[in-house]
Order: structure tokens, then sequence, then C-alpha cells
């Protein structure tokens, strides 16, 4: 039988964080496929890939905290990046 487990503040700041940065890279993406404009498609380009970074950052923080995807499967989906 699996315990229901008390997520620290901290812990549940980090996955926030998480899911926003995933919204984000997600949102930059959607962007990009539709505008036209060269200047548009460059700004959308740059926050998916500034998103993308600050993502992999705290990705790699949750791995060093132990903080792993049952904590938080229900609020997010698939992830490419934990290791």
């Amino acid at each position: 039988m699996e315990h229901n487990r008390i997520i620290s503040a901290d812990t549940q700041e980090l996955i926030c964080l998480i899911i926003k940065a995933k919204n984000d890279m997600d949102s930059a993406m959607k962007n990009i496929n539709f505008v036209n404009d060269p200047l548009l498609i460059d700004h959308y380009t740059y926050r998916y890939k500034a998103a993308e970074i600050h993502y992999e950052y705290l990705m790699e923080e949750a791995k060093k905290r132990g903080v792993h995807n049952k904590h938080y499967a229900e609020r997010m989906y698939e992830d490419r990046y934990y290791r």
C-alpha cells in the first residue's frame, strides 16, 4: 500500500516552477508555428530557448533534491528531460 506523502512548500514551489517552465516552452512553440513575421519567429525562438534552459535547470535541481516524477505526475505530462 502506498502512503500519501506530504510535499514540503519548497518542493511544491519547485514543482510549480517546473510546470510553468514547461508551459512557457509549449506556449512559445505554439506561437512559433503560427506567426509569419521573421522578428516574431526570432522572439518566440528565444523565449522557447530561455524556457528550455530554465526547465533543464529546474529538473536538475529536482533531481538533486530527490524529487521524482511520482511527486507531480498528476500535475505534469510526460517529461523528456528528467534523467
